[in-house]
């Protein structure tokens, strides 16, 4: 069986996803995996076992990435499947039907625009708020399907946790897991049922809700500026905690969580390119 293997690169994890190299329409997943770029040689070789021994059974063909990280992740990458042919997203990629609004499209985070192409491929003519949770929290604003319009990139929560730790003299040093999204009786909640962000009365507390409600706020922002918004996409590694704290639903407006958006978006780059090449 050819394949292709469909590789996000990430400032701290890569995601993969391999798919049979073929064209065809939505994204069909062979095998997937989430990889700490840390431990990347060590969890490649684990997770790709049976492709890795067995290359007369499954060969991955080609490589189409979206690389945020270190370029000397993506080498790593290469250096395990030297046969493959790379394919590497770039922010002035020419998408048919898909309007890119930044002045400089150089300069457009690749995830970015992977991930707007997932919502124009999952959610068609839709005016679209796409928030993308990692190292970095993106909001951006694709309308109707198929314009860039522009977006906001702050810093992400564990960012902004290892930020404060490390560069004040009293607060600890927190992490994005460790703080809550289950509905515990001494939570409180609003008459929409989503978490309520109450003032902290300890300072991890107060650490923990000042971070999340710096980002619920900018993307609360987003949603007041946007009148005809009709869906709001969230990924990332974030997602269950800003989806618990978020109060979409007194804006009547749809909330989704597609844990794969930016690997939909390189599918659909990936069978873009293919048919341009018959």
């Amino acid at each position: 069986m050819e394949l292709d293997l469909l590789l996000d690169i990430g400032n701290t994890r890569s995601k993969w996803i391999t798919t049979k190299s073929g064209l065809g329409g939505s994204l069909s997943i062979e095998q997937s995996g989430i990889i700490n770029n840390q431990e990347l040689s060590e969890q490649i070789m684990q997770q790709f076992d049976s492709l890795l021994t067995s290359s007369s059974v499954a060969v991955i063909q080609n490589i189409f990435c979206t690389c945020v990280g270190q370029l000397d992740v993506l080498k790593i990458w290469q250096a395990h499947f030297p046969s493959a042919t790379l394919y590497q997203l770039s922010g002035e990629t020419v998408i048919p039907g898909f309007d890119n609004g930044y002045q400089r499209p150089t300069e457009l985070g690749t995830d970015r625009l992977a991930g707007m192409l997932g919502a124009k491929t999952l959610y068609p003519e839709k005016n679209i708020l796409v928030i993308a949770s990692g190292t970095a929290t993106t909001i951006d604003y694709l309308h109707q399907g198929s314009k860039f319009i522009g977006g906001w990139i702050i810093p992400g929560l564990d960012l902004m946790l290892k930020s404060l730790g490390k560069s004040t003299a009293n607060l600890p040093t927190l992490e994005a897991n460790q703080l809550t999204t289950s509905r515990d009786d001494d939570q409180t909640f609003n008459n929409q049922g989503t978490l309520a962000i109450p003032f902290g009365t300890s300072t991890k507390d107060a650490i923990g809700m000042g971070v999340v409600l710096a980002t619920v706020g900018a993307i609360q922002q987003a949603i007041a500026q946007l009148p005809h918004l009709e869906l709001i996409l969230i990924t990332g590694g974030n997602a269950n905690l800003l989806e618990a704290y978020l109060l979409s639903d007194s804006n009547q407006v749809k909330f989704v969580q597609e844990p794969n958006l930016i690997l939909v978006g390189l599918n659909a780059w990936r069978l873009h390119h293919k048919e341009a090449h018959i």
